[in-house]
């Protein structure tokens, strides 16, 4: 619960603190938002997939079916980072004409769901890797990973938005801070204290047996964030 709280902690920060610079700027938060809701529901749609298989595999004592559905999610969130560049690319020159024709909404719009996108890895794979502590049972983990990260972008926002004056920008470079240091804490722990569970960079790649595992469960997920 309070890893869940904490996730959707960002976006309301981040509105907390440009909210404070102008209604454009906020406005422009508001219209991304469906954008940046769409990668965490991917991430934790997929997540919950990991969960499930994994944590099957696990209670049948099968550690190498484990970290085969481990590689293989792994994977997956590169692949999920690289539609989000596409989508970017795509839809952010056009995006936020849809919704408002007021140019500086638009404009501060682009500039902070361009860096969202672009650097939405740190947010995929320490999602994975919550998952993955979550199906050994290992709840505090993630929280504590997710916790720290999310304290990293009240105080950037904070630094970046009244020290340096760099208003939404700044808002979303602290927001991606956060993640990837959740992420950064999240492979430390899976190094350091996740003894089943390794992931072995060398050798990873995607099954599809493993990948049908994870969207078995996890598709119906995503349609429902």
């Amino acid at each position: 619960i309070l890893s869940m709280l904490i996730q959707s902690l960002y976006s309301i920060v981040d509105g907390i603190f440009v909210g404070q610079i102008s209604d454009a700027a906020f406005n422009a938060i508001s219209i991304a938002y469906p954008i940046t809701n769409l990668t965490l529901a991917l991430a934790v749609g997929f997540g919950v997939g990991i969960n499930s298989l994994m944590a099957r595999s696990l209670g049948a004592g099968d550690k190498k079916k484990a970290r085969k559905t481990a590689d293989t999610y792994l994977v997956c969130s590169v692949c999920h980072y690289l539609i989000f560049i596409i989508l970017g690319l795509s839809i952010i020159p056009f995006f936020f004409s849809w919704f408002t024709d007021n140019p500086e909404t638009i404009k501060l719009g682009k500039e902070y769901l361009s860096i969202l996108l672009f650097l939405c890895i740190g947010q995929l794979i320490h999602i994975a890797i919550e998952k993955i502590f979550q199906a050994h049972g290992k709840m505090a983990v993630g929280m504590i990973a997710q916790g720290l990260g999310c304290v990293v972008n009240i105080v950037l926002d904070a630094l970046f938005i009244y020290a340096f004056k760099m208003g939404i920008t700044g808002a979303a470079i602290a927001t991606v801070a956060g993640q990837i240091i959740a992420m950064l804490l999240g492979l430390y722990f899976n190094l350091t204290k996740n003894t089943d569970v390794q992931f072995d960079f060398k050798c990873i790649k995607l099954e599809s047996y493993y990948f049908k595992g994870i969207c078995t469960v996890g598709i119906p997920t995503i349609i429902m964030q």
